[in-house]
């Protein structure tokens, strides 16, 4: 079967005691929005996002409609590279009635000219953080085989893959191979 017709990975964080500290490289600083964007915000996650899901069209009213639309969206957090006011990592804390006791980590993206230096790491962390204030006992997500930075960054946080499909065994598998170092 093709990847696009199989559903997403699962990963989950049974827990969220004992996460790292939210330490930013100096030249950038981490914002949350609750409720509407600035024009700035919005178009700078809307391009984070196209770069990061190239497969999908980003543009400011589908992240409202997105992320302030959709009820189950509560906070977007967002990294800004100080020097140039750009918007260059998000990613949105979300609930899914499929896990009740989790919360829903979603929509993670980086800026390419802005990768390498731990930002999805970190403004995922902050979602991490997120939970914890709001009561969540642990955190889910959904990703897709592909996204292998993105996964090795999930297993850095404490993710683990989590069974809820018969084709994920063999998936996770060609996953982990491709994540282990070349000889």
């Amino acid at each position: 079967m093709n990847e696009e017709h199989l559903p997403q990975l699962i990963m989950r964080r049974a827990d969220l005691q004992g996460l790292p500290p939210l330490d930013l490289p100096e030249g950038y600083a981490l914002h949350r929005c609750d409720g509407a964007f600035t024009d700035n915000e919005r178009d700078g996650i809307a391009r984070v996002l196209g770069e990061s899901f190239p497969e999908m069209t980003w543009f400011g009213e589908r992240v409202d409609s997105t992320f302030i639309g959709d009820t189950s969206c509560h906070t977007t957090f967002y990294i800004e590279h100080v020097p140039s006011g750009a918007v260059v990592a998000t990613a949105t804390a979300r609930e899914d009635p499929s896990f009740p006791d989790a919360g829903y980590l979603h929509w993670v993206g980086v800026s390419p000219a802005h990768r390498g230096k731990r930002l999805g790491n970190l403004v995922s962390l902050a979602v991490l953080y997120e939970f914890v204030a709001t009561g969540f006992h642990g955190a889910v997500l959904t990703t897709d085989d592909h996204r292998l930075a993105a996964i090795k960054t999930y297993l850095t946080l404490g993710f683990v893959p989590l069974p809820g499909h018969a084709s994920h065994e063999a998936r996770w598998q060609a996953v982990q191979t491709a994540l282990q170092p070349s000889k």
